[in-house]
């Protein structure tokens, strides 16, 4: 399997949580690597969903760090 951090340092995301694990576990899973650029339309449609969702998790992560200061 794809070391999930490096994929996600792939796609810009700077902090790793336990969903974004999850989410890319899970595309690994089904056959569809982050760094894939061939893809079908359904697998190109989840991967935007699941990117969208690890880069929701980010800014909740990075708004929680800049409140705390």
């Amino acid at each position: 399997m794809d070391n999930w951090i490096d994929n996600l340092r792939r796609i810009g995301l700077k902090r790793y949580g336990d969903e974004n694990r999850r989410i890319l576990s899970e595309l690994l899973r089904n056959g569809i690597p982050a760094g894939n650029t061939v893809m079908s339309e359904a697998s190109a449609e989840a991967f935007i969903i699941a990117v969208a969702a690890m880069i929701e998790e980010n800014n909740k992560a990075l708004l929680s760090d800049l409140s705390s200061m």
